[in-house]
């Protein structure tokens, strides 16, 4: 998803969105993240990824092994 698609998938959550349960397995960073699809515009070795538990929105060393999330338009 995008940045703004991310964004949407957090509100989800008190609505049925139990989905990102899945991805909040742990405390410690970067558990709990998923991959956005956009790079980071100040970097082109990192890209954006969001905690979908509470929709902070972060960029990593794009190497990292993060979930990824399919979306449909």
């Amino acid at each position: 998803p995008t940045r703004k698609q991310g964004d949407y998938l957090t509100t989800l959550k008190g609505k049925g969105g139990a989905f990102t349960e899945l991805f909040n397995r742990g405390d410690s960073f970067p558990a709990g993240y998923v991959w956005l699809a956009e790079p980071y515009t100040l970097s082109r070795n990192d890209a954006w990824c969001q905690r979908l538990s509470d929709g902070d929105q972060d960029y990593l060393y794009r190497y990292n092994q993060l979930p990824a999330l399919c979306v449909r338009r």
